[in-house]
Parts: structure tokens; sequence; C-alpha cells
């Protein structure tokens, strides 16, 4: 049976869990980014991205479990999905700007509607960066070495 490449070291998978991070270095010290998409392929191959770019990741599949992991891992990074079911990007985004302890994390949106990008800054919930889905792995390493400052 193959394994699957989105699997951890320590069986947990890319999408559900903390992935692992390159061996170089002190892993604890990299930047944490929380993935959040309603979509599971979509979050477990943002995820891999990310993990194979350096970065701690761990992943939400809802707005309202991305609050509840923003709020007690604190990441340096999220990448927002903004149309989910339930609770969606904008107001999660919302919420965790409303809040001291979460207002400072970098957010950058995503979607699959170029348009969403264009909303007046007036209902924008003050978002750090914009990114049309499907977003190339060039493209979302380039992002995250430009708000991070190439911590990886």
């Amino acid at each position: 049976m193959r394994a699957d490449p989105l699997q951890a070291a320590d069986g947990a998978f890319a999408g559900t869990r903390t992935a692992t991070v390159p061996s170089d270095g002190d892993p604890t010290t990299r930047p944490l980014v929380l993935v959040v998409d309603d979509c599971d392929d979509t979050c477990e191959s943002l995820a891999a991205v990310v993990a194979l770019a350096g970065y701690r990741v761990l992943t939400a599949s809802n707005g309202a479990d991305a609050l509840r992991i923003a709020r007690s891992a604190l990441p340096d990074l999220m990448l927002m999905d903004v149309f989910m079911p339930g609770l969606d990007g904008w107001t999660a985004t919302a919420l965790l700007r409303g809040d001291p302890a979460t207002a400072h994390i970098i957010i950058v949106m995503m979607s699959g509607f170029a348009a969403a990008a264009m909303i007046p800054v007036t209902r924008q919930p003050a978002w750090d960066g914009y990114l049309t889905k499907p977003v190339s792995n060039l493209r979302l390493q380039r992002e995250l070495e430009e708000r991070l400052g190439g911590r990886a």
C-alpha cells in the first residue's frame, strides 16, 4: 500500500494536524500558518505547500474552528477562505480584528472569485492580502515570504 504524501512522519495528516517541517533548525521557532478552507482537498494541498516551504501549519475547515484555533495557537499568519458555510471568512476576520489577542495576526484572504478582491475597502474587515484560487505554489510561497519576512 502506498503512503499518503500528506501524511507526516508521526502519522498525522497535514490537512488535520500540525504538519512536519524540514529538519534543519528548530521547528518551534518557525512561523505558524493557519490554513482555513471548507474544501478538504484545497485545505490539504495548501497545508502541504506551506509545510514544504518550511513553516509550521495548522488547518481549520470553517470559520468557527478558525477562531478557536487562532485564539489558542496565535498563528503568525492565516490563509482564510472568504466563502464558507456558517461563519464565513469576512465575519471570522472581523471578529479576529476586534479581539486584542488576535488583532496582530496577518490575514490573507482567498477566494475562487476574483471579483471578491474588489469589495470596497469600507466593507473589508482589514485583511492584509488577497489571493485568487487556485493559487500556484510559487505565488503562495512568495506571499508567505513577503508577509513573514522570509523567516522559514
